[in-house]
């Protein structure tokens, strides 16, 4: 979390970047974590951001409901009934201790 909320020191940061660069399941991690901190900010400024349904997808295929593979169409159709409406950041950080 420090890394994605830029409280990690420079020197480490830079050590950690190598990380990054070479760990591709680590980039993915770091790249989700820093989609939360973000919706996460817009969230706390007021703002409603919509969760990017490969996202949903993910957690989805985690919680064995829809299959990674599934069609855009086919995926939207099994997560929408399940968010609440309007409580769809809370959906996404709830369940983003899953992923």
């Amino acid at each position: 979390m420090l890394y994605v909320t830029g409280a990690m020191p420079v020197d480490e940061r830079d050590s950690f970047d190598v990380l990054i660069e070479f760990h591709g399941g680590l980039r993915r991690l770091v790249s989700s974590l820093q989609a939360v901190v973000n919706a996460c900010t817009l969230a706390s400024a007021g703002a409603q951001p919509e969760v990017p349904a490969h996202l949903k997808t993910k957690l989805m295929d985690r919680l064995e409901l829809i299959s990674r593979t599934s069609s855009v169409k086919k995926a939207r159709s099994a997560i929408e009934p399940l968010v609440p409406k309007g409580q769809e950041l809370e959906f996404t950080l709830a369940f983003h201790e899953i992923i």
